[in-house]
C-alpha cells in the first residue's frame, strides 16, 4: 500500500507543469529526494525531465550530471525515448553555455533516435534546438540552410507554431549577420503566425529582437516601445530573461545618452546574472557598460569593468566573443596612454576577432593599433595596420552605397510607374480628340479627298523616314550591348585569370617558405591574399555587368528575398553562362565549393531536381 501511494505521488508530480517550480531551490531538493528514492525503472528517467527544467535556467553544474545519470539509465534499460531525452539533455547543457558543437553533436544524435521510433513531438524539439543553435554557426549560408530545412518539414507537417519559431530563428540568424531587413521581415512573420493561433509564448523574445533590429537601425524611441513589450511578456519566476532585457534597456538609453539610466539598467542585469551564475550575461553586460564610460571618457570606471571582464573570461572563456574584453582592455589602456600593455591586448584581441568573423570589431581594433603604433614609433606597423583598415572601411562603404543603390533604384521604378500612368492617361485625352476629330473629318471627307490622299503621302514619307530611323537607332544599341557584353565577358575572364595566376604564385611562394628565410615570402603571400579577396574588382564587374542586364538585381532581389550577396555574384555568373571552372577562379573557391552553392541556390529558388538552374537564372 506504501509503495503504491508512493507511485501514485510520482506521477501526480510527472503530472504538473515542473515549470511551477520556478526558483524555489526547497522544491527541487525535493524532487531529487523523491528521485534517488525511485527504483531504476523508465518511470525515474522521465521524472528527471522536470528537473532539469530548473537546472537548465540557472546553468547549475548539477545539470550535466543529472543528463549524464538519466541517458545511462535509459541505455541500461534500453528505453530509447529515455536514451534520446538524456541525449537532448546534454545538448541542452552545452547550448545554454554556448558551446555550439557539442550542443549541435547531442542534439543531432536525439533527433536520430527520436526519428527511428517516430517520436514526432522529439523530433519537433530536437529540430527547433538545432535550429536555434546554427546562429552560433560561423557560415551564414549554411545556418540558413538548418533553419530553411525546418521551416520546410514544419509546413509539411502543418505545424503553425514550429513555423513560426522557424522564422524567429531565421530572424536570429539574419540580425546576429547584421542584415536588419530580413531580420525585421521574419520577425513580424513569426508574430503573425503567433498572433493567429494566439500563441504568445514567443511575444517576450520576438518582441526583444525587434527592439534589438531597431536599436540597431538608430530608431531609439521604437527599440524602447518594443523593449517595454518584451518585459510586459516576460516570466516573472525566471531571471534569465529578466536580466537580459535590463541590459538591452541600458543599451537604449545609452543611445539616448540617458547615462544615469543606464547605469542603473545594467547594473540590475549584472547582479541578476550573477546571481543566475550566467557567466556570458556577466559578460556581455560588463563590455556595454565599459564601452558607456568609455563613450563619456570616464576611463577610471571603464578599467575597472574591463578588468572584470577578463577576470571572469579566464575561468569561463567564451569561443563566440573571445576577443570582446582583450578589445575593450586594449582600448582603455590606449586611452590612459599605456600603450605597451594596451599593444599587448590588442595584439591578442586581432586574430581572435577575424576568426569570430565579426567586422565591426576587428575595423575598431585596428584603428586603436593604427594610433598606439604610431604613438610607439612603430611606424611600419602603424601604417600596414591603417592600410587593411582602409580596405575593410571602403569595403563596408561600398556595401551600403550598394543598398542606398537598391534603394535609389526602387524609388526610380516607383516614380517610373507613375510617369508611365500619367502618360497613358495623356494618351486616353488625345485618343478623344483624335475621336472627334475624326467624326468632323467624315463630315468633310467628300470635300477634303484630295487633300486626304495628299496628307496620306506626307504621312507615308514620314512613317518610312521614322521606321528608318528606328532601325538605325536600334543597330546603334546592339552594336553598344554587344560592346558592353564583350568589356564584361572579358573583365570577368581576367577575374578568373586574375585569380588563378595569384592562387598559383601564393601556392609557390608556400613551397618556398619551407626552404627559405621566409619573411619576404610571408609579405608576399599576404599582399596576394588581399588581392584575392579585393572588393574593388567586384565593384567593376558589378557595374559592366548592371549596364548589360539592366535590373537583373532587383528582379533577383524581388523574386527570392532570402538570397545573399554571395548568392546573386553566382548567379551573375551563371547568367554569363561561364563555365564552373571559370565561376570557381573567379570566386576564388574550389569546385566542391561551387557544387555546394548551387546546391543552396537551387533550393532557395525551389527548383525540381528535373529543372535546369541556368534555364532558370537565365529567365530573369
Amino acid at each position: 500500500m506504501k509503495t503504491k501511494t508512493f507511485f501514485s505521488l510520482v506521477s501526480l508530480f510527472l503530472c504538473f507543469s515542473f515549470s511551477s517550480f520556478g526558483q524555489n531551490s526547497k522544491k527541487v531538493d525535493s524532487l531529487i529526494t523523491i528521485y534517488r528514492e525511485l527504483p531504476d525503472d523508465t518511470l525515474k528517467v522521465k521524472f528527471m525531465n522536470g528537473v532539469f527544467r530548473y537546472y537548465s535556467s540557472n546553468l547549475s553544474p548539477e545539470f550535466k550530471e543529472y543528463a549524464k545519470q538519466q541517458y545511462e539509465l535509459a541505455k541500461k534499460l534500453n528505453f530509447k525515448k529515455g536514451i534520446g531525452q538524456g541525449l537532448f539533455n546534454y545538448g541542452n547543457y552545452f547550448y545554454h553555455r554556448e558551446e555550439s558543437d557539442s550542443a549541435k553533436f547531442y542534439y543531432s544524435r536525439a533527433l536520430k533516435v527520436f526519428k527511428d521510433m517516430d517520436y514526432a513531438k522529439g523530433v519537433d524539439f530536437a529540430r527547433s534546438l538545432l535550429a536555434r543553435t546554427a546562429r552560433y554557426y560561423d557560415d551564414y549560408d549554411t545556418a540558413l540552410d538548418v533553419v530553411s530545412d525546418n521551416i520546410d518539414y514544419f509546413k509539411k507537417v502543418k505545424d503553425t507554431k514550429n513555423i513560426a519559431s522557424s522564422y524567429y530563428d531565421e530572424a536570429s540568424l539574419h540580425f546576429k549577420h547584421s542584415n536588419y531587413k530580413l531580420a525585421l521581415e521574419k520577425n513580424l512573420k513569426a508574430l503573425r503566425l503567433f498572433e493567429q493561433i494566439k500563441d504568445t509564448s514567443y511575444h517576450a523574445p520576438l518582441y526583444f529582437n525587434l527592439s534589438n533590429i531597431e536599436l540597431y537601425s538608430d530608431n531609439y524611441e521604437k527599440a524602447l516601445e518594443y523593449k517595454l513589450k518584451n518585459l510586459r511578456y516576460l516570466n516573472k519566476k525566471n531571471k534569465r530573461p529578466f536580466a537580459s532585457s535590463y541590459n538591452g534597456l541600458g543599451n537604449i538609453y545609452l543611445k539616448l545618452k540617458d547615462y544615469k539610466k543606464a547605469d542603473s539598467l545594467y547594473n540590475i542585469g549584472y547582479t541578476l546574472a550573477t546571481e543566475i551564475k550566467w557567466t556570458y550575461l556577466q559578460k556581455l553586460i560588463l563590455g556595454n557598460h565599459c564601452e558607456s564610460y568609455l563613450d563619456r571618457n570616464d576611463y577610471v570606471n571603464a578599467l575597472k569593468k574591463a578588468e572584470t571582464y577578463i577576470e571572469i573570461e579566464k575561468n569561463n572563456p567564451n569561443d563566440i566573443e573571445s576577443s570582446r574584453g582583450l578589445q575593450l582592455m586594449g582600448s582603455v589602456l590606449a586611452n590612459l596612454n599605456r600603450l605597451e600593455e594596451a599593444k599587448t591586448y590588442l595584439d591578442k584581441a586581432l586574430p581572435l576577432a577575424k576568426k569570430e568573423n565579426y567586422r565591426p570589431r576587428t575595423i575598431s581594433i585596428y584603428e586603436t593599433l593604427t594610433n598606439v603604433n604610431a604613438k610607439l614609433n612603430h611606424y611600419k606597423e602603424a601604417y600596414e595596420d591603417h592600410v587593411i583598415l582602409t580596405t575593410m572601411q571602403d569595403s563596408i562603404y561600398n556595401e551600403k552605397k550598394s543598398e542606398q543603390i537598391e534603394k535609389m533604384r526602387a524609388t526610380f521604378d516607383t516614380e517610373k510607374k507613375e510617369q508611365q500612368i500619367a502618360q497613358q492617361e495623356t494618351e486616353i485625352s488625345l485618343l478623344e480628340e483624335k475621336e472627334k476629330t475624326s467624326r468632323l473629318q467624315k463630315i468633310a471627307l467628300g470635300s477634303g479627298l484630295g487633300l486626304s490622299a495628299l496628307a496620306l503621302g506626307f504621312g507615308f514619307y514620314g512613317f518610312r523616314q521614322k521606321t528608318k530611323r528606328n532601325k538605325l537607332e536600334k543597330e546603334k544599341v546592339e552594336a553598344e550591348l554587344e560592346f558592353k557584353k564583350k568589356e564584361l565577358t572579358t573583365h570577368a575572364l581576367q577575374l578568373a585569370k586574375k585569380n588563378e595566376t595569384l592562387e598559383n604564385l601564393k601556392q609557390k611562394a608556400n613551397e618556398l617558405k619551407s626552404s627559405e628565410v621566409h619573411n619576404g615570402y610571408q609579405q608576399l603571400i599576404t599582399a596576394i591574399n588581399f588581392d584575392l579577396q579585393d572588393d574593388n574588382n567586384w565593384e567593376n564587374f558589378s557595374r559592366y555587368f548592371e549596364e548589360v542586364h539592366k535590373d537583373f538585381n532587383s528582379n533577383v532581389a524581388k523574386k527570392y528575398s532570402d538570397i545573399t550577396p554571395n548568392e546573386l555574384r553566382l548567379m551573375a555568373l551563371l547568367k554569363m553562362n561561364l563555365s564552373s571552372k571559370e565561376i570557381a577562379n573567379i570566386l576564388n573557391i574550389s569546385s566542391n565549393g561551387i557544387k555546394k552553392a548551387r546546391q543552396r541556390l537551387r533550393k532557395k529558388m525551389h527548383l525540381s531536381t528535373t529543372e535546369s538552374l541556368e534555364s532558370a537564372v537565365l529567365s530573369i
